[in-house]
């Protein structure tokens, strides 16, 4: 079995070629992940779950230990 020593890839974001060890390729990577998402989904994954009684139940990635969650208009 061989395996490649190429690390670099074509970003897509900015279309530069990037190390897929680099700070800029985890950016690239993380930013397609969520732009594939629903809006939906994507509001889910940075707000979070709340049950019928309106406690959070998974507080989501945009929210900070100990903070309550932004408001929503």
């Amino acid at each position: 079995m061989t395996y490649s020593r190429d690390t670099t890839a074509l970003s897509e974001l900015t279309g530069q070629s990037v190390s897929t060890w680099s700070e800029e390729w985890r950016i690239d990577t993380e930013a397609r992940t969520v732009l594939k998402m629903s809006k939906q989904k994507r509001d889910t994954f940075f707000t979070g779950r709340k049950d019928e009684n309106g406690k959070i139940t998974d507080p989501g990635a945009g929210v900070i230990e100990g903070t309550e969650p932004p408001k929503r208009s």
